[in-house]
């Protein structure tokens, strides 16, 4: 969200009544979050999707594990897995990102040797084919 509120800015200093205006903005937008987010408006979600994609018996399974002391690890560990991997995710995609502008670079040359390979045949002076 400061990110936003630094776009917002583009870059100029923040007057006092800006930074009210973006505190306001963050504010605002947490709240909306925690909202959306609760439990009590995700649960139904959450239900159909491990209703459809989970039976009864893998259910209790998932929840015995999340109250074993493993799990309990892992639920209190996730938000700072999760944290570093989303910090690690744009030097990732940079990489990704050049590679695969390097690959539709090489699929344009491709193409476009095979087209130029298959020229169309031009047409006679009088309008008709050259071959028969």
């Amino acid at each position: 969200m400061l990110a936003a509120a630094k776009q917002a800015s583009q870059g100029k200093p923040v007057t006092p009544e800006e930074q009210k205006v973006f505190l306001k903005f963050m504010e605002s937008s947490s709240a909306v979050i925690a909202e959306e987010t609760a439990m009590a408006k995700l649960k139904p979600m959450f239900m159909e999707i491990y209703t459809t994609h989970f039976s009864q018996e893998e259910v209790d399974g998932i929840t015995a594990f999340y109250e074993s002391p493993v799990g309990q690890s892992l639920l209190s560990k996730q938000p700072a897995v999760i944290q570093a991997v989303l910090q690690g995710m744009p030097q990732r995609l940079a990489g990704m990102t050049e590679k695969l502008k390097k690959l539709d670079q090489e699929m344009r040359v491709e193409i476009k040797a095979l087209r130029d390979a298959v020229k169309p045949e031009a047409p006679a002076a009088d309008g008709k084919s050259l071959s028969k």
